[in-house]
């Protein structure tokens, strides 16, 4: 199999306008992608029956003959078909045309307008998934021939070994790549920068990528923030934050959105329907803990909303932590789905916030092997919050670095951990 950078995909664009058509394959030409076309959902069923080999399919909903849905719903009926990737690109933003995508089997949803480059990444994404995964299918069924020759022939182990060393490199890079896309969508320091005029980021992932993320955006006189805590780590934790942080996007993008709480709660009702969580006993659990902040740079008034993550504030003539308590709910299915509370903070220029994931709680460490705790945490936070952001920044690191690695033993990270402090 050739490697992904040398693969030619083949991607059709389903759409009965032919201006948007031009103007999705104008924009994926640089990909140097092989590019079909239908105008109608019939016309591209007929396609895909006498091509199977399409790699992702871009599909609008509203068209004559044929929408959309019903498009998505034949490719995921027929055997040759149902793995193809599927992304609805379409006018429909109503929260409920999102979730029937996920829900019939699309792996994406973009809303027009769009822009280029998070088309290019989205759809680069999606055949990179579907790329490992033909690839995991064709290395398991090689391994099978392999370990059969193992027992007429003792060479193959050694060709075996190769062969491991050549997967182990494959899919080092394949997380080297899950890395690249997921810095891409954390928000770049020239951005936060000119949101903020003072702040720190601690952003350690225990694996390469993070099941942990950190979000920072402005909408109209409002600056925006986040930290959050997904379950797993590694390449499943980083596909979550993915998830969650596009999730964010979109929901801030709304106009009936105007409080941090409706935030949290949109939030939950998209992870839910995405992996179509129905409370089943034994059923997986997946999500995330957040802390979403939003303030009001009128009237300086700060909101802030908790799944599992407090918020810490310390007021400009103050050296007393303050601890906000949160919501004892994930954002994902639970046994208590109460709305989000939204708590409302005044707050004067020099205030200070402090969200952080338990990683750096929950670190292992110092003379006795514990936790670090998070009633150390805050001693550390009121100890030295006079301190300008850049040196407290350094100070957490070194204090982090010493508590695993000064004593006798030396630990290993525990979790993912995200830090953020912002003074307003």
């Amino acid at each position: 199999m050739k490697s992904f950078n040398e693969q030619r995909f083949k991607v059709l664009i389903v759409d009965d306008n032919p201006k948007n058509i031009q103007v999705i394959g104008n924009i994926l030409q640089v990909k140097n992608y092989i590019i079909g076309y239908a105008t109608d959902g019939k016309q591209a069923l007929n396609l895909l029956q006498k091509s199977p080999d399409y790699d992702i399919v871009l599909l609008d909903v509203n068209m004559p003959v044929m929408n959309g849905f019903e498009v998505c719903i034949e490719i995921r009926k027929d055997e040759l078909l149902k793995n193809i990737p599927i992304i609805f690109i379409t006018a429909l933003t109503e929260v409920e045309n999102v979730i029937k995508g996920f829900n019939i089997g699309a792996q994406d949803y973009i809303t027009k307008p769009f822009k280029a480059k998070e088309l290019i990444v989205r759809v680069n994404t999606h055949l990179m998934l579907k790329y490992k995964s033909d690839q995991i299918q064709s290395y398991a069924k090689e391994l099978e021939i392999k370990n059969a020759e193992i027992e007429l022939q003792h060479e193959i182990v050694t060709k075996q070994k190769n062969q491991i060393e050549y997967f182990y490199s494959e899919i080092t890079e394949s997380i080297k790549y899950a890395q690249r896309i997921q810095n891409a969508v954390l928000p770049t320091k020239k951005y936060i920068d000119s949101l903020l005029d003072s702040y720190f980021i601690i952003f350690k992932p225990k694996n390469t990528v993070s099941g942990d993320f950190y979000w920072i955006s402005k909408r109209d006189n409002w600056i925006l923030a986040a930290v959050a805590d997904c379950t797993g780590h590694g390449v499943p934790g980083a596909i979550m934050s993915m998830l969650g942080i596009s999730f964010i996007n979109e929901i801030i993008a709304r106009d009936s959105i105007r409080i941090a709480s409706d935030v949290l709660n949109e939030l939950r009702s998209s992870v839910i329907n995405a992996l179509q969580q129905k409370g089943i006993s034994g059923e997986q659990k997946d999500g995330m803990d957040i802390a979403f902040i939003a303030l009001d740079t009128e009237t300086y008034t700060l909101q802030y909303s908790g799944a599992n993550i407090p918020l810490y504030y310390i007021s400009e003539n103050s050296n007393d932590l303050v601890e906000v308590k949160p919501d004892n709910m994930p954002i994902s299915i639970y046994v208590k789905m109460n709305p989000f509370t939204n708590n409302i903070i005044p707050i004067t220029k020099g205030f200070k916030i402090y969200l952080t994931t338990d990683g750096y709680a929950d670190q292992f460490g110092g003379p006795d092997g514990k936790k670090f705790l998070s009633r150390q945490l805050k001693r550390l936070i009121e100890k030295n919050h006079t301190k300008l952001f850049p040196d407290q920044k350094d100070m957490y690191e070194y204090k982090l670095d010493d508590w695993m690695n000064s004593y006798e033993k030396t630990y290993e990270q525990t979790d993912d951990i995200a830090f953020v402090g912002i003074q307003f």
